[in-house]
């Protein structure tokens, strides 16, 4: 199982996944990771080779999301925006994170929200 950052992107998750040993505790019994979407939308080369289109976007122009995971009672946590609430980009999630079939908190975070350049 993984936490990190992501987008979807012409029906896939692109983003970071990164190992929960790796994370920070940013709230008590939270693992977060230690990404943010604009840094990573930025200044990722890897993002900008596979996906050089993206240049013509801004970070907060595609559906994105967060994975945290709850250290306590031992579940990932996904922040994501309204629009990534449905079965086949949760879907997509869990296998982009390692999820498997374990319970996930899914909950909409209006600070996910898409933004839509005029």
């Amino acid at each position: 199982m993984k936490i990190g950052i992501f987008w979807l992107y012409k029906q896939q998750i692109i983003g970071r996944a990164i190992d929960i040993n790796q994370g920070i505790e940013g709230y008590k019994n939270i693992i977060d990771s230690p990404d943010t979407h604009i840094d990573l939308w930025e200044h990722s080369g890897y993002l900008r080779e596979q996906y050089p289109e993206i240049i013509h976007y801004e970070y907060q122009q595609l559906p994105r999301g967060r994975v945290l995971y709850h250290q306590k009672n031992q579940f990932p946590i996904v922040y994501m925006d309204k629009q990534l609430h449905n079965e086949p980009t949760q879907r997509l999630i869990r296998d982009f994170f390692a999820l498997g079939e374990r319970p996930v908190s899914w909950n909409r975070d209006e600070h996910y929200s898409t933004f839509q350049a005029s």
